[in-house]
Parts: C-alpha cells; sequence; structure tokens
C-alpha cells in the first residue's frame, strides 16, 4: 500500500471499471451508462480481459457470459481462483439468463447478476453499489493492514520491554542480595568496635565508679546508653533490608490468640513497668507466619507502651472483625495521638516525632510492622487518631472456614472505621 492509501483519502481515489463483451455495440452502450463512474477499459475477449485484469486491478468487472473462446464463466472462475485478484466484484451482464446461469454464476462468485436487455438506470444502481462496497472494503483492508502493522510494532515493542523487565528484575534481585550482603557485614564489623566500646565504658563505670565525680559517671553512662542504642540500630537496620529482600510469606495457620499471649508474656516486664491493660477478644485463626505476625503484634504493643499519655493509665484494645477473605486488626490505644498531616510519615524508616530524651526508640518499629504485614499479603495503616488515641488497623489473609468471628456493627464500631 502506497503512502497516499490511507483509509481516509480511499474514497477520492479514481475508480477503475472493466468491461467485457463480444458485442462491440454493447461494449457502447454499457460505456455509455456507467461512464459517469470512473475510468473505463474494454476487452472484447475473456484471454484480453484477464490480461488487463493482470495488469491493472479494476474496481469493478461487467461480465458477458456467452463469449467464444473463454467464456464469461471461466472468466469469473479464474479471476476468484486467484489470490490477487479473488476480491475484485464482478457483475455478470449477459443474455444466458436463465435460472441455471444465474446459479452458476453466483455459485462462482458474481457480485450482482443482470440479464439482457437491461434498464441502463438499474445498471447504473448496481455498479454504484458495487463500487461503493468496494471503497468501504478497500477502506476495512487499509485499517485492518495498519492495525496488524501497529500490533506488529506493539509485539516487538512488548518483546523488547519483557526483555528489559527481565533484565531489569534480575539486576534488582543481584542489587537486593548485595545489599542484604552489605548490610551483615556492616552489622558484623561494625558491632565489634561498638562492643568494645560499651563493654569497657561499663567496666570503667562500675570499678571507678566511686572514685568518678557525678559529671565523669554520667558521661561514661551515656556512653554505655548510646552503645545500647546502636546496637538496637543495627539490628533494625538488619531486619528491614531481610524484609526487603526476602520472597512474601508463605502461609499457614495462625492463631491470633495464641500470638497474642505470647507477645504479652515476651513484653511482661515493660507492660508491668508502663502499667499498660492489654485486652483482646475473638481474635481469629488468620493466614501468615507466626513469628513474623508476633513480631508485628511485639511493635505495636511497644507503641501503645512508648507513645502512652502520661495524664492516663494506658491501655491497648485488640479487637477484630471479618471482611471477606481479610481479617481486620484493630489496635485501640488510648495514647498521645498523632497528627493526620504524620499518618503515613511514622510509617518510613527512622522517622521520629519526638525526641529521643522524650520517647525512645530507633523510629523503625512501624516501619517493620508493615513491612510485615505486607509480606503477609495484608496492610497496616492508620485509621483514627486524636487526643484520646490512635486505632491502627492491620489487614490479614483470613484462614478459610476457620473464622466466623464478629463482624456485627458493634465490633465495627469498636475500630472506628476499620
Amino acid at each position: 500500500m502506497s503512502a497516499r492509501d490511507t483509509p481516509g483519502e480511499l474514497g477520492h481515489l479514481p475508480r477503475s471499471l472493466l468491461i467485457v463483451d463480444d458485442d462491440p455495440a454493447m461494449v457502447q452502450v454499457l460505456a455509455a451508462t456507467v461512464r459517469e463512474l470512473g475510468k473505463l477499459r474494454f476487452a472484447t475477449s475473456g484471454q484480453a480481459a484477464m490480461r488487463l485484469i493482470g495488469e491493472a486491478l479494476p474496481d469493478v468487472v461487467l461480465l458477458d457470459a456467452d463469449m467464444p473462446g473463454m467464456d464469461g464463466f471461466e472468466v469469473l472462475r479464474q479471476i476468484k481462483g486467484a489470490q490477487t485478484t479473488r476480491d475484485v466484484p464482478v457483475i455478470m451482464v449477459t443474455g444466458l439468463a436463465t435460472e441455471a446461469h444465474e446459479k452458476t454464476g453466483l455459485e462462482l462468485g458474481a457480485a450482482d447478476f443482470i440479464a439482457k436487455p437491461f434498464r441502463p438506470s438499474i445498471v447504473l444502481a448496481r455498479v454504484r453499489t458495487q463500487l461503493h462496497l468496494k471503497r468501504v472494503s478497500d477502506q476495512l483492508k487499509a485499517l485492518s493492514a495498519i492495525d496488524r502493522q501497529n500490533l506488529d510494532h506493539a509485539l516487538v515493542e512488548l518483546q523488547s520491554r519483557n526483555v528489559l523487565l527481565t533484565q531489569t528484575s534480575a539486576q534488582l534481585e543481584r542489587a537486593h542480595h548485595g545489599l542484604l550482603q552489605f548490610v551483615n557485614a556492616a552489622s558484623h564489623d561494625l558491632r565489634e568496635p561498638l562492643n568494645t566500646i560499651t563493654q569497657f565504658s561499663g567496666l570503667v563505670l562500675d570499678d571507678a565508679a566511686p572514685r568518678l565525680d557525678a559529671g565523669n559517671r554520667q558521661h561514661l553512662q551515656r556512653i554505655v546508653r548510646a552503645g545500647d542504642r546502636m546496637k538496637s540500630l543495627l539490628d533494625d537496620v538488619v531486619t528491614y533490608a531481610r524484609l526487603l529482600s526476602e520472597a512474601p510469606v508463605e502461609g499457614e495457620r495462625v492463631e491470633l490468640e495464641a500470638v497474642a499471649r505470647d507477645v504479652r508474656h515476651a513484653l511482661a516486664e515493660a507492660i508491668q513497668d508502663s502499667g499498660l491493660v492489654l485486652t483482646w477478644q475473638d481474635l481469629p485463626t488468620v493466614r501468615g507466619a507466626r513469628a513474623s505476625s508476633v513480631e508485628v503484634f511485639r511493635h505495636l504493643v511497644l507503641n501503645a507502651i512508648r507513645y502512652a499519655d502520661p495524664q492516663r493509665p494506658p491501655t491497648l484494645a485488640i479487637t477484630a472483625c471479618a471482611d471477606g477473605g481479610l481479617v481486620r486488626i484493630g489496635f485501640q490505644d488510648n495514647g498521645i495521638g498523632i497528627d493526620a498531616s504524620h499518618w503515613e510519615r511514622v510509617f518510613e524508616p527512622f522517622r521520629r516525632l519526638h525526641r529521643r530524651d522524650v520517647i525512645a526508640g530507633n523510629g523503625m518499629g512501624l516501619t517493620i510492622a508493615r513491612q510485615l504485614a505486607e509480606a503477609h499479603g495484608g496492610s497496616l495503616r492508620i485509621v483514627a487518631s486524636g487526643p484520646q488515641g490512635s486505632t491502627f488497623c492491620l489487614t490479614m489473609p483470613a484462614a478459610p472456614a476457620d473464622y466466623h468471628g464478629p463482624s456485627s456493627p458493634s465490633t465495627t464500631r469498636q475500630l472506628h472505621g476499620i
């Protein structure tokens, strides 16, 4: 297809008609009838018609059936039998007007059949119809060719992008693996001098404390505390790097009632020292990893302890409700609350909203908790927060047929819009 044969322009190209009849007088009559429709060519035999068709495809052929040598039916058979010419519309205009002749012509692929003698207006109307159908057909073919070309380009582009994506995925996997190796190595190498600093600072503090004044003792104590914070920070960094590099958690049955009991036992000292009242009700069985689930609960309980309001005893209520294939677990505390503008920021690595001397921590607890939740195929977000406390919503995949816990309006209200 040439550059000018675009779908929008095909309708404006000159039409070509081929009149085939062994009677010169009939050729003249047909020519006078259809002259206004396009460029005309003429043939008085079947052989001459096939030669002209081979030179340039016409848009419509007006074909007589009864001709010496190669008759019109044979010409029609050859036109419709060749790949390059089979779509050319052929109108039989013949004196062989029996039902059998018409049937033969139509079965061979004739677009129309007109018996002689004919009315010029009928011939004109039918030729015009075939030209219109041919124009529409050409436009559809042009669009189809463009679509095929675009599809071919799209497939090539898709294959190229797929190769690039595969390469990028492999590079990211290597980068993640390298990152984890680097973090582990750096953590290991940093711990040795850090342990030396804290250990010998502690020994000096223990042995020389009576001989030190209050200022020097305080300096040593700060060194020891800073070392402990550094070790805790290294642990959090290694944990976070491992979570970024690991594949999603394979699901197993996790009883959250048991998870809550394990966390209460593990944090018994912190809970007792803070006076936290930790309660839960109707916790379900979910799909996830038990150790990771314990870690998520642990960070959320510690968060409630750290951000407790000093004006009232801290509380944390854990409730759950079913939501299709998910379980939504609410952690509702009565702490100091979080401004709405910081709801997402608190999940960023090392993000702290308060000075360390006011509220302890490395700013990684909620980050790790969210990463673990997403590794389970769930999520962690804040759904409510104010002067009376905050509510975190943890979603986890439900264990099918194992949980028929509360999904009543009263429970939903307790979760503050979870």
